[in-house]
C-alpha cells in the first residue's frame, strides 16, 4: 500500500529514490514522521526505500555494514555482493526482528526495498531476491505498476520531474498513496519534499 520509485540519473552518476508518506492497511490510513526513502546509518552512498512494514524500515535505517566495509573502501560493490551479503543480511534482520513470515516454506519481508549503491538500482523482492532492471528505473508497491507506466513514457523530463509524475500517478490511481513524496539521492544529503 505504498509507492516507491528509483531512477539512475546517468547525467549525474547517482540514485534517486522517491516515496509517499502513507501508512496504511485494509481499513485505515496515517502519515508519519519516519520515511519510506532513507539513507543508511554509517554510509551516505547507500539509500534504500520500502514498502510494506514499518518495523522494518525502523531496523535498516539505523543498522550499520549493509554493505562491507572492505568492499566499499576497495569499491567492490556490486550486483554479486548485493546477492550474497546485503540481501541475506537484511532477510536475517526481518527474521531476527519477526518482520518475515513463513507460508509454507516461502519466506517474506511482505514488500520490496528499493536498495541503492552510488550509481547501482537494484530492486530485492519480498523473498530477498535481487533484480536490477535492464530499464534505469525501478517501482514497488501498490502504485508499481502506475509508476512504471508514466517511468516508461516520460524520458525527456529530468529525474527529479519523473519520479514525481510517477508518485503522481500511483497517488491518484492506487490505493494507499498519499502526499508528501520525498525524493532523494546517493550523491548528496537534498532531500526534495513535494506537497
Amino acid at each position: 500500500m505504498t509507492c516507491i520509485i528509483g531512477l539512475l540519473d546517468k547525467e549525474k552518476d547517482c540514485v534517486y529514490i522517491g516515496a509517499d508518506s502513507l501508512g496504511s492497511n485494509y481499513c485505515s490510513q496515517a502519515l508519519y514522521k519516519n520515511r519510506k526513502v532513507f539513507k543508511a546509518k554509517d554510509n551516505n552512498n547507500i539509500l534504500m526505500a520500502i514498502s510494506g512494514d514499518f518495523k522494518l524500515q525502523n531496523i535498516l535505517s539505523i543498522e550499520e555494514n549493509l554493505i562491507e566495509e572492505i568492499k566499499h573502501l576497495k569499491n567492490e560493490v556490486d550486483f554479486e555482493h548485493i546477492v550474497k551479503y546485503t540481501s541475506p543480511k537484511i532477510m536475517n534482520l526481518a527474521n531476527k526482528y519477526y518482520c518475515i513470515t513463513n507460508d509454507k516454506g516461502y519466506w517474506s519481508i511482505g514488500g520490496n526495498i528499493i536498495f541503492s549503491y552510488k550509481n547501482q538500482l537494484y530492486i530485492i523482492e519480498s523473498n530477498g531476491q535481487v533484480l536490477e532492471s535492464q530499464d534505469e528505473y525501478v517501482a514497488g508497491g501498490s502504485g508499481r505498476n502506475f509508476a512504471i507506466a508514466v517511468l516508461s513514457q516520460n524520458k525527456d523530463k529530468d529525474t527529479i520531474a519523473r519520479i514525481k509524475d510517477g508518485l503522481e500517478a500511483a497517488e491518484k490511481h492506487a490505493c494507499g498513496v498519499k502526499r508528501p513524496f520525498y525524493i532523494m539521492n546517493t550523491m548528496d544529503d537534498e532531500i526534495v519534499v513535494v506537497e
